[in-house]
């Protein structure tokens, strides 16, 4: 007898139990339209890679599966991220012996140290585009659009709140108490591999992100919606500022010193790991 796929187990499952899909649905607040492709083994009609692992999950533990076991079972029918890997190309030496010209072998060590001094020019470069604050090397700060920044970390002549960036967003200050009759936005994590998290956002209608950096400079890398959206911020953040990112369709951050800043999305704090270089994505709950 074949064995059979995660999609059946699934579905046999909830069978023996007497459980509809609308009782499903109710508890997990996942869609009905969302659970038959689950049961129908369609998953590239789910709304994405993590949702769709978030999704399988769920709803196995609901009909009293052991989800890390199936995953670890079904590994090859899980939904894959749709980030694509491409090889370069090989290139095959040519069979015929090639000598290189007795010049050329002459020149070789003048060449050699001209690569090298390139280098090095480049990794100085690097250096001061990426870790030394723009008050370091000489410069004024600028916000993600280029402008030039002042000491306020506004660009000069701005004095009101219309003329900044809608890309950005203020945190709200302490003394704005919610509103006790709404809802709080909750944060629940759906993926952690490697380097790689990602959050749902519920009981909002947008994702807002804020970073602190509170133990030295740090640099980082904000885009919205996925890790191959709009860039919104790529650079290095000195210590002391905070900046604030408002999306509805997502918000991905990638942090150059974990150990530098404090993050916090939709007002709850986000742990961030000691070392190597996370990356997270926000994105609302459906």
């Amino acid at each position: 007898m074949a064995e059979q796929s995660l999609y059946e187990k699934l579905r046999q499952a909830r069978l023996s139990k007497g459980i509809t899909l609308e009782e499903i649905q109710e508890e997990t607040k996942i869609r009905t339209r969302y659970l038959e492709a689950i049961e129908a083994g369609e998953y590239d009609r789910l709304p994405g890679y993590f949702y769709a692992r978030a999704f399988i999950k769920h709803y196995a533990d609901y009909v009293g599966l052991d989800s890390e076991a199936l995953f670890q079972e079904h590994q090859n029918e899980l939904p894959r991220s749709n980030i694509l890997h491409e090889q370069l190309p090989m290139i095959k030496p040519n069979a015929r012996e090639t000598k290189l010209p007795a010049s050329w072998l002459k020149n070789l060590p003048s060449v050699f140290m001209a690569l090298i001094v390139v280098l090095i020019l480049v990794i100085i470069y690097w250096f001061y585009a990426n870790v030394v604050p723009p008050s370091e090397a000489g410069e004024k700060p600028q916000n993600s659009t280029g402008l030039i920044m002042d000491n306020q970390g506004k660009p000069p002549g701005s004095s009101s709140p219309s003329t900044q960036d809608p890309s950005l967003s203020t945190p709200a200050s302490p003394g704005n108490e919610p509103d006790p009759g709404q809802t709080s936005a909750a944060l629940e994590e759906t993926e952690a591999s490697g380097i790689d998290y990602a959050f749902l956002v519920k009981n909002s209608d947008r994702v807002e992100v804020t970073i602190e950096t509170v133990n030295g400079d740090c640099w980082f890398e904000v885009r919205e919606g996925g890790g191959d959206g709009n860039v919104l911020f790529s650079q290095t953040l000195s210590q002391g500022n905070t900046k604030s990112w408002s999306s509805d369709k997502g918000i991905w951050v990638k942090v150059g010193a974990p150990k530098a800043v404090k993050m916090t999305v939709n007002g709850q704090s986000v742990e961030i790991p000691e070392s190597g270089l996370p990356r997270y994505l926000f994105t609302l709950s459906p």
